[in-house]
Parts: structure tokens; sequence; C-alpha cells
């Protein structure tokens, strides 16, 4: 017989499940009508801990608890992977730090107990597994501007906008001054930058089969590609066989370019798991996976639950002294390994830490790993328990004092790391920034809770044994992070609700940090770049006190006085437009010998039996405390449905007087004097990415226009002046090179 105070919670947590009905379920998702029957039958094995790997960014939308037979997760966060471990009595200790198992029998005991413990011939709690690739999107040191100095010598050249000076981070393009190196269609391509903007096809690596290429780093004659290989296995009955995943191998693939037209493969490196991130650090390389340990399709725990690491060709289980079991574990495994591109004979350094892992941050001497975790039995008990007319709020303050961040720090030189230990703070992490370490104390910031009113804020300084010695709480209620910065002995945090509060956090004493001050402006910024000493760019969305707008929003701040920050200037493209500068900050370009600023800017359209899309990439400079608008770089197509499915400029980058854009199908060079066209190489086949549309003006070519023009008419594109007022301004028309 259900309890009233059941029928009552039933309602409030599919109120809260149906606020995020239009995200579309991830596969294998339990439905709201699961959560309902669950608790209806109170069918339900409590859980220790529900423990989750950090997504790219924290969904505005709560996710509603559901409890079924068992296993324990989370609904209604977009692009969420949520796992579990529903650990037995007998198995570790919760209050410990980590510990070096006796052995692999000790290991193998471990997940036995695991398995039995759900009551299932497999576990699987892993929900947009491949969306976890390049979450760090993941790792970053000291609080410097990252921004890249360019290319050394009489050639000047773009490098990947990073977050710690000296610690590179991969990308999908890269740029040594003379060749290009892009990811697209699942390949790398080498492109010669040639003179007058021209871009020959040098060579191509192509990835093999069910491998999925992910990102690059470059140095000197050396390329490295990772990538992720997804493995299966048939299973069924003869006539109904079916393949099951039952793995991945992230791949690390070191090529000697020093013949660019004919790369050749000198290390490989293979350890289980997703790709996650990596970094380099004068030679010294990093690479992050995330192994998830599937139980199934016939698969043996003893088979799959100790990690394996392969060095050409040569593969052997990770050694049980290598790896570290976490209190609030659960079947992840984050593999981290150290290897000097400078010395390809030397061993390859590896780790593990069974617990898992999401975001990172890396400088030259540690390497800290985030990871999210919530108390589903604190959450689970109030909901139940609760009678009807407060449930739902009780539900959301529980919330706000459920979840908590697990810090890993390793310490790493030589290409060798070393796991150090185990700290824990309130609250989840947004992304790499909001993490850095200064003059030894280790900051953070967070937020508590996922609904709505019970939320806020923190900044935390922990010591080198990760030991809390100083915090600010409680920092806008209502409101989250959207945007972080650490620089020097400063924080930045954007929150938002409905206006963007920009708020200064005065770290000068670690042990006593306090708001400074803070600015209410409208819109938000998701990522805040440091322009000088004094000032900051902020990239986001517009809005107005009433709350968002469309429109892409860059705000100019000026903090040269900590106690009263101020908006110096704005820059608005106005529309529904959005740039992928706002949420992965590589995709922003620095010039700082010429003072420019550059990023993607991708417009929707829609019209009477149409659709599509303009895609762009806006330079600026920041002049006399004013965002200037330099140049507009565009191709553009008529019908640009092809834009629309996914053939948008992601990057720019330079060579001297020359900006290169990158989309997903073709690389094009642009005259920096006068914005036209120079050249143009096609990366993959636009069918790939696209919806063909009809030719235009007789082109050949669907969707695009029969010829260039000289950059003073054309489609209608995005700027505005340096004020905020928004105007319309023409694109050239070109015809893309063969």
């Amino acid at each position: 017989m259900m309890k009233k105070s059941d029928k009552k919670t039933i309602e409030e947590l599919k109120r809260r499940l149906s606020a995020n009905e239009t995200a579309p379920p991830a596969a294998g998702a339990p439905t709201a009508a699961d959560v309902v029957r669950a608790i209806r039958e109170r069918n339900i094995i409590p859980a220790k801990r529900i423990v989750v790997p950090l997504v790219r960014r924290i969904a505005f939308a709560a996710a509603a608890l559901v409890i079924l037979a068992g296993s324990v997760s989370f609904l209604g966060v977009p692009g969420a992977d949520w796992g579990l471990l529903n650990r037995g009595k007998n198995t570790v200790s919760d209050n410990f730090d980590a510990y070096t198992p006796s052995s692999n029998s000790e290991l193998v005991a471990i997940f036995k107990q695991i398995e039995k413990n759900n009551g299932r011939g497999y576990f699987d709690f892993s929900y947009g597994r491949k969306e976890l690739a390049m979450q760090d999107n993941a790792l970053e040191g000291s609080s410097q501007n990252g921004a890249p100095t360019g290319g050394g010598g009489d050639t000047r050249y773009g490098e990947t906008n990073v977050q710690v000076k000296g610690v590179d981070e991969p990308d999908i393009i890269k740029n040594d001054g003379s060749y290009l190196y892009t990811l697209a269609g699942n390949s790398v391509v080498i492109a010669k930058a040639g003179p007058g903007g021209s871009v020959e096809k040098a060579a191509v690596i192509k990835a093999s089969e069910n491998e999925s290429m992910q990102a690059l780093f470059v140095r000197g004659d050396r390329l490295v590609v990772f990538s992720t290989s997804y493995n299966y296995s048939r299973s069924g009955e003869e006539g109904m066989y079916y393949d099951v995943y039952n793995s991945s191998t992230c791949r690390t693939a070191v090529y000697d370019v020093g013949d660019r037209t004919d790369p050749k493969l000198v290390k490989e490196l293979k350890q289980d798991g997703d790709f996650m991130s990596a970094r380099l650090i004068d030679g010294e390389l990093y690479v992050l996976s995330s192994y998830y340990v599937y139980v199934y399709g016939g698969v043996k725990v003893e088979e799959a639950c100790i990690p394996e690491v392969s060095v050409d060709g040569k593969t052997e289980s990770i050694d049980y002294r290598d790896i570290s079991v976490v209190s609030e574990t659960e079947p992840n495994y984050l593999i981290v390994s150290g290897l000097n591109l400078d010395d390809l004979k030397a061993d390859v350094s590896k780790k593990a830490v069974l617990g898992g892992g999401g975001s990172a941050y890396c400088n030259a001497e540690n390497l800290f790993v985030s990871r999210s975790v919530w108390d589903a039995t604190l959450v689970y008990d109030t909901a139940v328990k609760t009678d009807a007319e407060g449930a739902g709020d009780t539900v959301a303050s529980v919330d706000a004092q459920a979840g908590k961040t697990v810090i890993y720090k390793f310490s790493i030189g030589g290409g060798k790391v070393e796991f150090i230990r185990k700290g824990e703070i309130s609250g989840q992490v947004l992304n790499q920034f909001s993490m850095d370490e200064y003059d030894g104390y280790f900051r953070i910031a967070t937020t508590n809770g996922s609904w709505g009113s019970s939320t806020s804020s923190n900044v935390f300084v922990l010591d080198k044994d990760l030991n809390i010695v100083g915090k600010v709480q409680n920092i806008a209620k209502g409101e989250r992070i959207f945007a972080a910065r650490f620089i020097g002995k400063t924080a930045y945090l954007v929150t938002f609700e409905q206006t963007d509060p920009l708020f200064v956090v005065n770290l000068d004493n670690p042990k006593k940090p306090f708001i400074a001050g803070e600015l209410k402006i409208p819109g938000f910024s998701n990522y805040l770049h440091p322009v000088s000493d004094t000032l900051l760019l902020g990239i986001g969305q517009n809005g107005n006190e009433d709350g968002i707008l469309p429109g892409v929003k860059l705000s100019l701040f000026d903090v040269s006085d900590p106690e009263n920050p101020k908006e110096a200037d704005t820059y608005i493209i106005q529309g529904e437009c959005y740039s992928e500068a706002s949420n992965d900050h590589k995709a922003v370009m620095l010039y700082p010998e010429k003072g420019l600023i550059g990023l993607p800017v991708m417009r929707y359209i829609t019209g009477q039996n149409y659709y599509g899309a303009e895609s762009s990439f806006l330079t600026i400079r920041i002049e006399g405390g004013k965002i200037v608008p330099e140049r507009i770089y565009s191709k553009q197509y008529k019908d640009n449905a092809d834009v629309y499915y996914g053939a948008s400029i992601v990057r720019g980058t330079y060579i001297d007087d020359t900006v290169y854009t990158m989309s997903p199908f073709e690389l094009n060079a642009f005259s920096m004097t006068d914005g036209k066209l120079l050249g143009t190489l096609k990366l993959a086949d636009m069918d790939v990415y696209t919806k063909p549309v009809e030719p235009v003006d007789g082109s050949t070519e669907p969707g695009v226009a029969p010829e260039e023009g000289s950059g003073t008419s054309g489609e209608e594109s995005v700027t505005v002046d340096s004020s905020g007022r928004s105007e319309p301004v023409t694109a050239p028309e070109v015809m893309p090179a063969d």
C-alpha cells in the first residue's frame, strides 16, 4: 500500500522530470515511468554513493533521482555520464584516503563484490560515454595568461590558446609556421601553407575501423595523434548474431614527420579506456584515459578488471602496485601514462586510480583530476520520508548538501607519474578553469546543489596535502557558476540566474580569502580571458534584466580596482547565433604581435521554406579600453543548410598576414589586408556532415555562390560596433577552390 507521502513525492519527481523532457534520453537510461514504478513497488536496494564523472558543463536543470532494483542513476542531465558502485560492507573502509592493493587477486575480489552487490551479470553505469572524450573537456598550473606568443624567428604563427603558459593542450588543428595539421573526417590532413595563401595537401593519415581520432600535438618533427577505438564482441544465436560493445582503447600514435609527405609511425601507446585529455610540457607527454569496466557479452571479471597498457605491440597489465583504490570508488579507472617524446626508448610511466576521474588541471609539477560524487542515500531518504507539502523544497535543500568533488593529485616530471593523495570539497566544478595551483596552494571553485534556489558557489584553498586552509562559501545563492578564472592572487567568477554577477575574490592570504568586489550586468560570460593586468574579456550570451536574449556578447571588464569592477565596453553580435569560443577556449585565436583576438561565429537563419546558417570568423582588437572590430572572414553560401548541418567554422589560426579558418570539411586562407579568400583545401567530403541543398544561380555545386566577390557586396553577415550597437555588414561571396 503506497503512503500518501509517497504519492506526493512521486508527483514532485514527475514535475522535476518533466522539466527536462526536451533533452534526449541517453541510450538505455531509465524513463520517468521507471522512476514512478520503482517507488510504487518499493523494490529498492539503497546504494552507498552515486559517483559522477565530471561532464563538460553543468546542466541548467537538476537531475531526477532514480532507484531501480539494485542500481541508482540520475536522469535528465543532457550529456551526463552517471556512474555507480553499490559497495558492500566487506570491500573497503569509508574512512580512508587511498590505498594500494596487495595483489591482483584483491582487485579481482573487489570487482566480484561489485558484481554481486549489483545483482547483475554485468554492470554498465555510463550514458553518453563518447561525449566524455575531450571534456576536459579537462588540465592546467600557475594562473598566468596562457596566451601563446606565436612562433619564433621571422615567421609569426598561431598556437593553441591554453590555460597555463608552457603547458600545451591537444586540439583539432596545430600550426608550426609552415604546415597546418588538421583533424577532419576522422583523418589527419597535413597541409602545406604556401606563398600567397596557397594551401596544398601534403599527407593524410586515416583512422582504422572503429577508431575515432580526437586530437593532435605537434612538436618539431613529432606529430602525436590521439584516438579511441571501440571494441565489440559477437553475441546471440545462429542467425541472430549482433555486436555488443565491451571495451574501448585509447591510442597515442607518434609519427616522425621529418618528411611531411610521408609520416612514419615511430611509437604507439595503447591504454584501456576512452581518451580524456593530454598535456605536453617540453617534450614530456601525459595521456589520460577513462576506463569503464564492462562485464558482459562473455567477458569475465578476471579478464576486464585490471587495466592494460600496450607499448609498441607489447601488452602488459598495469602492476597492482601502480594502482590506487580510493573510497567511494566506482567500476571506472582513471589511467595516466607518461612518455618522453625526446627519448622514445625510455620506459613509459603508468598509474591508475580505481575511482574514475573527470576534469583535470596540470602544471609543470603537478596534475590534479577532479571527480564529482553525490550521496544517493541522503537525497533518496529525504524524498521518500518527507510529507507532501514540503517534499520539493526539502529534496532541493538536501540536494545542495549531497554533492562533493573528490580531487586526485599526481606529481609529474621527466615523463614520470606518481599518485600522491586524495582530497575532497563540497560542490561540483564547472570545467578546467575552475581549478588552479599558485605558490603551493590549490584553488578550486565549485557550485553546490542543482535545483534553483538551493544553489550557491564556493572558492576553496587547499595546501600541498589537499587539506582545506581557506574558503569563501555561499556565493550568489540561487545561481551557479558559468565561468571561472584564477589569475595570480585573484579569482574571477561569473554566476547567473537572470543577470550576470562578476565576483572578484581576493586570495592574497590563502587562509582568509574574501569577496573584494562584485558587478551585476545583463547576460553572462562562459569564458574569461585575461587581456592585461587590468582587463578581462568575457565571451558569452547576450541578455537583459529579465534574462537571456539572442546574440553573442563580448564584455570587456576593467578590474584595475578589485573593489569596483566595471564593464568598460560591450560588443554584441545580434540574432540567433553562437560562438564555439563560449564553451571551448581553444576556439579563441590570439595574435599578440598584432593585438588581435579571433573567434568563430555561427548565426542561424530561418525563413519561408528556408533554413540554414552563416558561419564566419571575427577578429577584434582591444584599444583604449574598447572592443574594436577588425574584420570578418567568411565564405558565404546563399542556401547555407550545409553550414547548419555541421560545416561551420570551428577554429582559426594564422601565419604572418594570412588567416586560416577550419571547418569540419575544409581549410580556407584569407588575406588580413583585405579579407579576400586566397585559397581553399578540401579536408573531408561535405556530405559526411551536411544535408544537400539545391544549386543556386546555375552553380554546379549545391548551395555555393558562383563567383568570388570583392568584399563590398554579398550576403548580409553579422557584426556590431564597439559601443554594443548592432549593425549589418556585408561579407564577400566566394566560390571554393577546387
